[in-house]
């Protein structure tokens, strides 16, 4: 009888709670690749982690930079180029969502010299139904805090024909 009971507390942490326990350990397991990947809480993402992100095809880099900056210091490698201050806010969120295929869930990222306008930018997609977007604040130059995508050493490409819009 004892032997019963035991197999039968077995089974019911086996079913009942065990299933807890797997759960929490997948929301647990969650938490630390997000972290570890560098995305805060404040919708901000690190140089290096957006280039991690770019290279799983998980996140789509967008420079909002000017086309003389692009020509001066090259694009993120993979990244696409819609000027923020070339394109009205109406013409920057339809390039934007042409880029992702109208998907507004696809993960988007953005970036420009030292955080400023790349806040904006994505300030402007949230406010435009895109779910999941992140300010790369450290840019491409450094902003005082952190060193930025140049500085990382990530990949750059040059700015060619048809790179920006």
């Amino acid at each position: 009888m004892r032997g019963g009971r035991l197999h039968r507390r077995s089974h019911a942490q086996r079913h009942g709670k065990g299933r807890i326990g797997i759960a929490a350990g997948a929301a647990l397991a969650v938490l630390v690749l997000f972290l570890a990947l560098g995305r805060a809480g404040d919708g901000t993402l690190s140089a290096d982690s957006a280039w991690a992100l770019v290279n799983r095809d998980s996140l789509l880099v967008i420079d909002v930079r000017t086309d003389r900056e692009w020509r001066t210091s090259g694009l993120p490698d993979r990244a696409i180029g819609i000027s923020l201050a070339r394109e009205g806010v109406a013409s920057f969120v339809d390039a934007v969502l042409e880029a992702v295929d109208g998907n507004r869930s696809r993960p988007v990222a953005t970036i420009c010299a030292s955080g400023v306008r790349s806040a904006r930018a994505a300030n402007i997609l949230r406010t435009h139904g895109f779910v999941e977007v992140y300010d790369i604040a450290e840019g491409m130059m450094g902003n005082g805090h952190k060193p930025g995508w140049i500085e990382r050493g990530l990949p750059l490409r040059a700015m060619e024909e048809g790179s920006g819009t």
